[in-house]
């Protein structure tokens, strides 16, 4: 699972610029230790709010964004911060 602030979400007003948050949970289809790659199947993603990222959308960048793993203990599912983008 990963966020963060993608350009596609910046908003311009009066000089000033709004960041909002997005976030998506994934299937790890790589690994190395150095990197994670993941495919965002946005077109059949479920959205979690009113405002959907269209499919084949540029989302710009995820810079400063976290990354999270699902971590299983003892029957119980947490998140844990892994990454930073």
């Amino acid at each position: 699972m990963f966020g963060g602030y993608p350009a596609i979400y910046h908003e311009h007003f009066a000089g000033q610029i709004q960041f909002r948050f997005g976030w998506f949970a994934a299937k790890v289809q790589s690994s190395s230790e150095r990197n994670v790659g993941l495919q965002l199947d946005i077109a059949n993603s479920i959205a979690t709010s009113s405002q959907r990222i269209p499919p084949n959308a540029d989302l710009g960048g995820w810079s400063g964004g976290p990354v999270f793993r699902v971590v299983e203990e003892n029957g119980i599912e947490r998140l844990e911060l892994s990454a930073i983008i």
